[in-house]
């Protein structure tokens, strides 16, 4: 059956094609006219029974749709119930993203490795001997933008104590941008 009506499409789309065609010549213009009319409705008529077609087969195997079964087949599983995890771990990955994107918006793009800089004022602040402070690279901290333009970071320092001992401290320090001033304030620390 499936078949039989990708012949009719593929039947009736080349009659679109004639009939486009035939709207070019004067002598034809009606024929072609009624031609394209004719195709288009039943080609979207066998479309539309072709897509019914491939739903109902995907839902007798257990996914949601044929868009979700051809999605599924696509990424090599066969399984409705593996596919549904798959699935679910997709939508949670792009909702998440969809998130940072927000919230990249509504601060005016990501501000993490500015966050961490400016989060090593208020330690240095902190510290006995604040110029021996020695800061990792932002590739061995954690920074997370957590919305309303605040940033958590999470990172360590080493530096002298009152003893002159290199000491490793970390902290945590909650940080937050004025987007219309591009200034930041250290919202909380602990060390």
């Amino acid at each position: 059956m499936a078949s039989t009506l990708e012949l009719i499409f593929s039947f009736f789309s080349v009659g679109i094609l004639v009939g486009t065609f035939l709207l070019f010549i004067k002598k034809y213009r009606k024929v072609g006219l009624r031609l394209l009319l004719a195709s288009t409705v039943i080609s979207f008529g066998v479309f539309s029974v072709q897509e019914h077609q491939k739903d109902q087969h995907a839902r007798q195997l257990g996914f949601l749709s044929g868009d979700d079964l051809q999605a599924a087949m696509e990424a090599g599983i066969d399984n409705p119930q593996d596919w549904a995890a798959v699935h679910a771990e997709r939508e949670a990955e792009l909702t998440a993203r969809r998130d940072q994107e927000r919230l990249d918006e509504a601060c005016g793009g990501d501000h993490s490795v500015t966050a961490y800089v400016m989060s090593q004022r208020g330690v240095r602040a902190n510290l006995r001997s604040p110029s021996t402070a020695d800061f990792p690279t932002i590739n061995s901290v954690s920074v997370r933008a957590n919305g309303d333009c605040t940033y958590s970071v999470n990172a360590y320092v080493d530096a002298q104590n009152g003893f002159g001992a290199l000491v490793r401290t970390d902290y945590s320090a909650t940080m937050r941008r004025n987007r219309e001033t591009e200034t930041w304030s250290l919202v909380e620390l602990n060390m």
